[in-house]
């Protein structure tokens, strides 16, 4: 109804990919519900198995009763038909804040694999990966951020990456839970370390010693790590949530990172596991 009484193109477009977004994230907060509550995806079953409550519309009543798994799923991807047909990728952009086209395809493409479309899948995550190099790139080690860390410490100490396709942007005056909390918990006295949790061995040994990702994921009081309880235990902690160093950090707020939901590492190996699932 809006659109329909606007007459300036300026405001249409504006318009439009505001809707886009919407069908964006309507999308992708429906794909993440029938992942949350639903069986896996069997095209020889879905239509037999229970999905979700659809709902299209804000006031109106509507029937309360879960859908088929196939018409979750098909309810999913129209909406992204949708977003893509009113997104552009003059929107896309690296650590972006808003739903763009390369969003929508990096959601079409996990939604694909859910759904054991492997042809879709290596389609979309192919436009990322191939189509799109020119604007994201994985986080390598091989180059340096701004402070002089790898790109890929950067990406988890300030929230930004060449490879991070959307993000949920915070501010210093809204931002959401310390996620880091429960395995760092610093601000409890911001001398010491009291973690809830730490790593359990085997998740440490699965990290090969040439392995650089475990440097930007745990460390120990070779790190400056400290834990403070009276045992005075000396083991290594999961450090990824420390939080953001250029935002939170300066304020004294621990443990606030910005959720990362869509990024290219996840494209490579969504394309990898489809190539190997399609029975040629």
């Amino acid at each position: 109804e809006v659109m329909a009484n606007e007459t300036s193109d300026t405001n249409l477009e504006t318009l439009e990919q505001y809707t886009g977004e919407v069908y964006a994230i309507r999308a992708l907060c429906y794909s993440e519900l029938i992942k949350c509550f639903c069986k896996a995806y069997d095209p020889a079953t879905a239509a037999q198995e229970q999905g979700v409550v659809l709902r299209t519309k804000y006031f109106e009543a509507e029937p309360v009763r879960r859908a088929s798994l196939y018409d979750s799923y098909k309810f999913v991807v129209e909406d992204l038909i949708r977003a893509e047909e009113r997104l552009d990728d003059e929107e896309d952009a690296q650590s972006n804040y808003y739903m763009s086209e390369a969003a929508v395809q990096a959601i079409r493409a996990r939604v694909a694999l859910y759904m054991q479309d492997w042809e879709t899948a290596i389609t979309y995550s192919s436009k990322l990966i191939d189509d799109k190099q020119d604007t994201f790139q994985l986080a390598s080690y091989q180059e340096t951020a701004p402070d002089g860390a790898p790109m890929f410490d950067y990406m988890w100490a300030y929230d930004m990456s060449p490879e991070v396709i959307w993000r949920i942007g915070f501010t210093s005056t809204s931002y959401g839970g310390a996620l880091g909390t429960v395995f760092l918990n610093f601000n409890r006295d911001y001398t010491y370390f009291y973690p809830d949790y730490i790593p359990s061995q085997w998740v440490l040994d699965a990290y090969e010693d040439n392995d650089m990702r475990s440097a930007a994921y745990f460390a120990d009081s070779e790190s400056g790590i400290t834990i403070g309880y009276p045992s005075g235990m000396d083991y290594p902690l999961l450090v990824k949530y420390y939080g953001n160093r250029g935002i939170f950090i300066p304020m004294n707020v621990f443990h606030v990172s910005m959720p990362k939901p869509l990024r290219l590492a996840e494209q490579y190996l969504i394309r990898a596991e489809a190539y190997c699932r399609q029975p040629n």
